[in-house]
């Protein structure tokens, strides 16, 4: 068995299912069908459904941060924002939703380590939000009143919500629409 080529397929797969179905309806017998390996094979890298989790919270979060990454520090905040847009309507049109947003859903019935790392991963990007937001209220970019962390709030919700409706309505338009309107608003 190649330990990380086996290991990447069943995180690549989880998340998928994650953020196709959701966390609670997919099991080790469904990423175990798609993988081509026994479930037994899942049990080696994740012992309980309960790791996998985490270890699907953490490697969103690295996929994000990576994309983040990739954004200029000194792109215009709006760009900046756009480009931050742009992440999610990428899964968008495979008709997936935000792991974070899946997951915030379902938080209750997560283990409280799965809860601090999805709070992490929210933490991450609201952390990055606020700086954008900040730059752009301090540049003149952007001509919202109030505090830049509670715009960054309100960025996030946004997008997890358009997301969601533009699912529903089985359409990326409403997605854009929605947040083209609140970009025009800063």
């Amino acid at each position: 068995m190649a330990d990380g080529n086996t290991k990447e397929q069943i995180l690549k797969v989880g998340l998928r299912l994650l953020r196709k179905q959701s966390y609670n309806s997919f099991s080790f017998g469904d990423i175990a069908a798609e993988v081509g390996i026994k479930k037994a094979s899942i049990h080696y890298y994740f012992p309980t459904k309960e790791v996998l989790g985490v270890a699907l919270v953490q490697y969103y979060h690295e996929l994000i941060r990576s994309y983040i990454n990739q954004i200029e520090p000194d792109t215009p905040p709006r760009d900046q924002l756009v480009a931050f847009v742009e992440f999610f309507k990428i899964g968008l049109q495979k008709k997936y939703l935000c792991p974070a947003g899946v997951l915030s859903i379902e938080f209750f019935t997560l283990s409280q380590e799965m809860q601090d790392e999805l709070r992490l991963l929210f933490n991450y990007y609201l952390d990055w939000l606020t700086e954008v937001c900040k730059q752009g209220q301090q540049q003149g970019d952007f001509n919202f009143d109030g505090d830049p962390r509670d715009m960054a709030f309100h960025i996030s919700s946004s997008i997890e919500g358009a997301t969601a409706m533009a699912r529903a309505y089985d359409t990326v338009d409403l997605y854009y629409n929605s947040l083209d309107l609140l970009l025009s608003k800063l």
